[in-house]
C-alpha cells in the first residue's frame, strides 16, 4: 500500500487559464479564489482587466458619513476619495510593472464629483496602463483631460472615451 504524507497537492494551472476562470467570477468570488494557492493569488493580483471607479469609493464614503447624494460630500471627503482611488491605481499597477505583465483592459470611470484637479490621477492611470502595454482603454472622465500619452500608445487597439476633454495635438 502506498504511503500518504497527508499533503494532497494538485499541479498548478497556467496563469492564463486561472485568469480565464477568474473572469467568470464576481469580484468577491475571485477574491475568495485567490486564497487557493500562491499561483491563484498572483493570477488574481495580475488579472488582465482592471476596473477603477470613483463612484465605488464615493458610495463607501457616503456610508461612512451617513450621506445620501454624492454632491453632498464635503471637499475633504472628495479629496479622501481621490487619494483612495489614486492609491488603488498605484498599488494595482505595481505588480504589472514589476513583473513586466501586459494589461489587456483598463476601465477608468470617474463620477460627477470631480473637477480638473483629478487630472493627475487620470494621467497616472493612463501612463501606467500604456507602460504595461494596454490593448483596450476605456475612459469616462467628466471635466478631466484625456492624457496625450494614449495617442502615442503602440499597443492600444481600442480606445473608448466619454465625457473627457480632448486636447489639441
Amino acid at each position: 500500500m502506498a504511503e500518504s504524507s497527508g499533503n494532497c497537492t494538485a499541479p498548478e494551472l497556467p496563469r492564463h487559464l486561472i485568469h480565464h476562470i477568474l473572469s467568470f467570477l464576481s469580484s468577491r468570488e475571485s477574491t475568495k479564489a485567490s486564497i487557493l494557492s500562491k499561483a491563484w493569488f498572483w493570477a488574481w493580483q495580475t488579472r488582465p482587466e482592471l476596473e477603477f471607479n470613483s463612484d465605488i469609493c464615493a458610495s463607501k464614503k457616503l456610508k461612512q458619513v451617513g450621506g445620501i447624494w454624492a454632491f453632498s460630500l464635503s471637499e475633504i471627503h472628495k479629496n479622501e476619495i481621490y487619494e483612495e482611488l489614486f492609491e488603488q491605481i498605484k498599488k494595482t499597477l505595481k505588480p504589472y510593472s514589476r513583473q513586466g505583465i501586459c494589461v489587456d483592459t483598463v476601465n477608468l470611470e470617474i463620477g460627477e464629483i470631480v473637477d480638473s484637479q483629478w487630472n493627475p490621477l487620470v494621467q497616472k492611470c493612463a501612463k501606467g496602463a500604456v507602460k504595461n502595454g494596454v490593448r483596450n482603454l476605456h475612459f469616462s472622465i467628466p471635466k478631466c483631460d484625456l492624457p496625450e500619452i494614449v495617442f502615442r500608445a503602440k499597443s492600444l487597439v481600442d480606445l473608448s472615451v466619454s465625457w473627457a476633454n480632448i486636447p489639441r495635438l
